[in-house]
Protein backbone atom coordinates (compact mmCIF):
# COMPACT_ATOMS: atom_id res chain seq x y z
CA UNK A 1 0.00 0.00 0.00
CA UNK A 2 1.06 3.10 -1.19
CA UNK A 3 1.88 6.02 1.54
CA UNK A 4 -0.43 9.37 0.78
CA UNK A 5 0.73 13.25 1.42
CA UNK A 6 -2.60 14.24 3.08
CA UNK A 7 -3.35 17.00 5.35
CA UNK A 8 -5.18 17.15 8.22
CA UNK A 9 -8.94 17.52 8.24
CA UNK A 10 -9.51 19.59 10.71
CA UNK A 11 -6.80 21.98 10.91
CA UNK A 12 -5.00 21.54 7.09
CA UNK A 13 -1.63 21.22 9.39
CA UNK A 14 1.07 18.56 8.59
CA UNK A 15 0.58 14.66 9.22
CA UNK A 16 2.29 11.75 9.66
CA UNK A 17 1.53 8.02 8.83
CA UNK A 18 1.55 6.24 12.30
CA UNK A 19 -0.03 2.91 11.57
CA UNK A 20 -0.16 1.38 7.94
CA UNK A 21 -2.93 -1.60 7.00
CA UNK A 22 -4.80 -1.56 10.11
CA UNK A 23 -7.99 -4.03 9.60
CA UNK A 24 -11.03 -2.49 9.12
CA UNK A 25 -14.50 -3.91 10.08
CA UNK A 26 -15.66 -4.42 6.80
CA UNK A 27 -13.50 -8.06 5.35
CA UNK A 28 -10.40 -7.26 3.26
CA UNK A 29 -10.36 -4.14 3.79
CA UNK A 30 -7.49 -1.94 5.45
CA UNK A 31 -6.76 2.22 6.45
CA UNK A 32 -3.80 3.87 7.40
CA UNK A 33 -3.76 6.14 10.36
CA UNK A 34 -2.23 9.59 10.08
CA UNK A 35 -1.49 12.20 13.08
CA UNK A 36 -1.59 15.87 13.15
CA UNK A 37 1.59 17.43 14.63
CA UNK A 38 -0.42 20.63 14.56
CA UNK A 39 -3.75 20.08 16.48
CA UNK A 40 -2.99 16.41 17.80
CA UNK A 41 -5.87 14.63 16.12
CA UNK A 42 -5.41 11.34 14.54
CA UNK A 43 -7.15 10.12 11.78
CA UNK A 44 -8.20 7.11 8.98
CA UNK A 45 -7.34 7.36 4.76
CA UNK A 46 -9.30 7.45 3.05
CA UNK A 47 -11.33 9.66 4.42
CA UNK A 48 -14.70 8.03 3.02
CA UNK A 49 -16.91 5.36 4.39
CA UNK A 50 -19.67 3.91 2.17
CA UNK A 51 -23.03 3.65 3.72
CA UNK A 52 -22.88 -0.31 3.19
CA UNK A 53 -20.07 -0.30 5.74
CA UNK A 54 -21.75 1.11 8.96
CA UNK A 55 -25.05 -1.16 7.75
CA UNK A 56 -22.93 -3.74 7.83
CA UNK A 57 -20.96 -2.89 11.25
CA UNK A 58 -24.96 -2.16 12.29
CA UNK A 59 -26.03 -5.43 11.75
CA UNK A 60 -23.76 -7.39 13.57
CA UNK A 61 -23.43 -4.36 16.17
CA UNK A 62 -23.87 -6.65 19.56
CA UNK A 63 -21.01 -9.43 18.11
CA UNK A 64 -18.32 -6.46 17.39
CA UNK A 65 -15.97 -5.32 19.22
CA UNK A 66 -16.21 -1.96 19.77
CA UNK A 67 -19.86 -1.80 18.50
CA UNK A 68 -21.39 -4.51 21.36
CA UNK A 69 -20.83 -1.55 23.67
CA UNK A 70 -23.29 0.60 21.79
CA UNK A 71 -25.86 -2.25 21.61
CA UNK A 72 -25.79 -3.08 25.10
CA UNK A 73 -25.90 0.74 26.29
CA UNK A 74 -28.87 0.88 23.86
CA UNK A 75 -30.80 -1.95 25.51
CA UNK A 76 -29.40 -0.21 29.29
CA UNK A 77 -31.07 2.81 28.17
CA UNK A 78 -34.98 1.37 27.58
CA UNK A 79 -35.50 0.17 31.23
CA UNK A 80 -33.51 3.47 32.67
CA UNK A 81 -36.34 5.73 34.83
CA UNK A 82 -34.04 9.01 33.86
CA UNK A 83 -31.84 7.88 30.70
CA UNK A 84 -30.20 11.02 30.72
CA UNK A 85 -28.85 10.73 33.85
CA UNK A 86 -27.20 7.18 32.92
CA UNK A 87 -25.93 8.74 29.76
CA UNK A 88 -24.19 11.72 31.83
CA UNK A 89 -22.79 9.04 33.89
CA UNK A 90 -21.03 7.09 31.16
CA UNK A 91 -18.28 9.39 29.89
CA UNK A 92 -16.89 12.60 29.10
CA UNK A 93 -18.04 12.76 26.15
CA UNK A 94 -21.62 12.74 27.31
CA UNK A 95 -21.37 13.92 30.19
CA UNK A 96 -20.68 17.35 28.32
CA UNK A 97 -23.02 17.34 25.91
CA UNK A 98 -25.85 16.88 28.25
CA UNK A 99 -24.32 19.63 30.49
CA UNK A 100 -23.62 22.30 28.15
CA UNK A 101 -27.17 21.44 26.80
CA UNK A 102 -28.54 21.76 30.32
CA UNK A 103 -27.17 25.08 30.45
CA UNK A 104 -27.73 26.60 27.08
CA UNK A 105 -31.05 24.91 26.19
CA UNK A 106 -34.79 24.79 27.36
CA UNK A 107 -37.23 21.49 26.95
CA UNK A 108 -38.41 21.79 24.25
CA UNK A 109 -35.81 23.19 21.87
CA UNK A 110 -35.29 21.01 18.87
CA UNK A 111 -32.24 19.18 19.03
CA UNK A 112 -30.47 17.22 16.06
CA UNK A 113 -28.06 14.46 17.01
CA UNK A 114 -25.77 13.65 13.97
CA UNK A 115 -24.26 10.07 13.55
CA UNK A 116 -27.00 8.73 15.94
CA UNK A 117 -26.09 5.41 15.43
CA UNK A 118 -28.28 2.44 17.73
CA UNK A 119 -30.21 5.78 18.65
CA UNK A 120 -29.72 5.87 22.50
CA UNK A 121 -28.77 9.57 23.00
CA UNK A 122 -31.34 10.73 21.13
CA UNK A 123 -34.02 9.04 22.84
CA UNK A 124 -32.24 10.22 26.43
CA UNK A 125 -32.70 13.50 25.15
CA UNK A 126 -36.24 13.00 23.91
CA UNK A 127 -37.08 11.56 27.32
CA UNK A 128 -35.35 14.64 28.97
CA UNK A 129 -38.62 16.74 27.49
CA UNK A 130 -36.20 17.86 24.50
CA UNK A 131 -37.44 17.56 20.59
CA UNK A 132 -34.29 15.52 19.78
CA UNK A 133 -33.86 13.91 16.58
CA UNK A 134 -31.18 11.80 15.07
CA UNK A 135 -30.04 11.09 12.04
CA UNK A 136 -27.06 8.49 10.62
CA UNK A 137 -25.57 7.36 7.30
CA UNK A 138 -26.58 3.81 8.20
CA UNK A 139 -30.00 2.69 7.10
CA UNK A 140 -29.56 -0.81 9.42
CA UNK A 141 -28.88 1.80 12.46
CA UNK A 142 -31.69 3.95 11.40
CA UNK A 143 -34.21 1.17 11.23
CA UNK A 144 -33.09 -0.23 14.62
CA UNK A 145 -33.33 2.99 16.89
CA UNK A 146 -36.97 3.48 15.22
CA UNK A 147 -38.00 -0.03 16.19
CA UNK A 148 -36.20 0.23 19.61
CA UNK A 149 -37.15 3.96 20.60
CA UNK A 150 -39.53 4.96 18.07
CA UNK A 151 -40.45 7.57 15.06
CA UNK A 152 -37.00 10.44 15.99
CA UNK A 153 -34.82 9.37 13.41
CA UNK A 154 -33.75 9.08 9.96
CA UNK A 155 -31.75 8.31 7.54
CA UNK A 156 -29.43 10.84 5.89
CA UNK A 157 -26.57 11.23 3.60
CA UNK A 158 -23.31 13.30 5.09
CA UNK A 159 -23.43 15.90 2.56
CA UNK A 160 -27.75 15.56 2.60
CA UNK A 161 -29.59 17.20 5.22
CA UNK A 162 -32.06 18.31 3.06
CA UNK A 163 -34.35 15.16 3.24
CA UNK A 164 -35.09 16.42 6.87
CA UNK A 165 -37.92 18.55 5.60
CA UNK A 166 -36.65 21.75 6.30
CA UNK A 167 -36.87 21.17 10.12
CA UNK A 168 -34.50 24.41 11.78
CA UNK A 169 -32.76 22.82 14.75
CA UNK A 170 -31.38 25.00 18.11
CA UNK A 171 -28.61 22.80 18.47
CA UNK A 172 -26.84 20.04 16.93
CA UNK A 173 -24.70 17.08 18.83
CA UNK A 174 -22.00 15.09 16.92
CA UNK A 175 -20.61 12.57 19.59
CA UNK A 176 -18.05 10.21 18.27
CA UNK A 177 -18.28 11.17 14.37
CA UNK A 178 -15.54 12.97 13.34
CA UNK A 179 -12.97 10.03 14.34
CA UNK A 180 -15.26 8.04 11.74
Amino acid sequence: MAVHETCCPVCGGRTALVYQGHPSYVFRSTYDIYSCAQCLVSFVYPLFVEQKDYDAIYSDAEYIAGYDKYHALSQRILSAERPLDVMADLGDEYAFVINRLQLLAKKGDPVLEVGCGLGYLTYALHAAGYDARGADLSAVSVRRATETYGSYYQCVGVNDFSSLEGRRFRFIVLTEVIEH
